[in-house]
């Protein structure tokens, strides 16, 4: 059972992430874990704690509760097998960190009441997110009394600070998330959560919940960049002088054949500025001051940003993977608004208000500064 002494927000941590083990002082430590029943957690716990559960069934230690949980093959997708379900136990007042599941979604509400605050995937820039290789991925982070507080008054989201970069200034602002949307669960409700929507779930009371995650087409598609291989010179053990031009070269030349699938050639260096700005600047490596966040020191090595690249020897192979990786990626644009049955009545965006938007270029977005995060980890480190 996770516990959280210093408040009830609750962020998924990832261990295994690269900068767990290389840069243990950017992150955080994981959460403490303590040994609780069920009823403990869901009483609130010893005094001044609050205690989060989640874990699958088939994982309890008491497998009775998840006897208790039958039936449960109606949660399943036409033709689907049946996957792993996850059993989330909490008390009043816990809050876990505003994220996306790449998943389809099913969750039951059992006992007790939660209140989600949802946004549409197309509100990324809006809310930004840690970096692929931190153990907060996939989380946003947008402070949740910041979400709490546009529920109740419907405020904008401001940044707090302006956001330094090097060689520029730049303010990295939330803006109006006027595409909130909340809904509250209690006993006997079904809520169904499509892929890459964020989403913010705070206890009422005690809480019970069961959900089961679902793959999506867009999951399946970013599992399946990372066979589509890269440049022979990125694959030699041999790490040369030339290794960061060639990355830098093939990242580039992945960003453009993908613009110019959107139609926005143009847009090539807005895209590495916008992963910048959302994934690195709006968050503080643990043991800096504000303000040091990612210039100067140890946290930026210039050298390792080439400006230009004369690679004429390795351009064929380059364009060959990028074009691979880009038609690739371009089956989401052919997916199905709504892969499910009798799903029609869910609005695709619901967000005309967010600039360049749709559900499906959201998720490419998201999905493709995944893989240029990957690609330049394995080119550079």
């Amino acid at each position: 059972v996770q516990e959280q002494l210093s408040s009830g927000t609750f962020t998924y941590y990832d261990s295994s992430r690269l900068m767990v083990k290389q840069r243990p002082e950017w992150v955080p430590p994981p959460p403490g874990r303590v040994a609780l029943s069920a009823r403990s957690v869901m009483d609130g716990g010893p005094r001044g704690a609050r205690h989060y559960f989640s874990g699958h069934l088939s994982q309890l230690p008491d497998p009775t509760l998840g006897g208790d949980l039958h039936p449960r093959d109606w949660m399943r997708l036409p033709g689907e097998p049946e996957h792993e379900h996850q059993l989330w136990l909490a008390g009043p007042n816990v809050t876990t960190s505003l994220h996306y599941d790449p998943h389809h979604n099913l969750f039951a509400q059992i006992v007790g009441h939660k209140r989600f605050a949802l946004l549409p995937a197309s509100a990324w820039r809006s809310v930004g997110l840690f970096p692929f290789f931190h153990p907060h991925d996939r989380q946003a982070p947008l402070a949740a009394d910041v979400l709490a507080g546009m529920e109740t008054d419907n405020r904008c989201a401001r940044c707090h600070d302006t956001v330094s970069q090097c060689h520029d200034t730049v303010r990295q602002c939330h803006g109006c998330l006027n595409d909130l949307i909340t809904v509250d669960l209690g006993p006997g409700d079904l809520l169904y959560l499509p892929p890459y929507w964020f989403h913010q779930v705070t206890t009422l009371s005690a809480s019970a919940s069961l959900n089961l995650w679902s793959p999506s087409p867009a999951k399946l598609v970013a599992d399946s960049l990372n066979h589509q291989g890269l440049p022979e010179a990125l694959l030699s053990p041999d790490l040369s002088p030339n290794r960061a031009q060639i990355t830098a070269a093939f990242v580039h030349t992945f960003v453009a054949k993908l613009l110019r699938l959107r139609t926005r050639e143009a847009e090539v260096a807005n895209f590495f500025f916008e992963l910048a700005a959302t994934r690195y600047l709006t968050w503080t490596p643990t043991g800096l001051e504000p303000g040091q966040e990612w210039c100067g020191g140890d946290h930026w090595d210039g050298s390792m940003c080439p400006v230009s690249w004369n690679l004429s020897s390795y351009r064929s192979e380059v364009e060959v993977v990028a074009t691979r990786v880009v038609q690739e990626l371009a089956r989401l644009k052919s997916e199905p608004p709504h892969p499910i049955p009798n799903a029609s009545s869910l609005p695709e965006d619901p967000s005309p208000n967010h600039e360049r938007g749709s559900h499906a270029e959201a998720v490419l977005h998201i999905i493709a500064q995944d893989y240029v995060e990957k690609v330049v980890a394995y080119g550079v480190g």
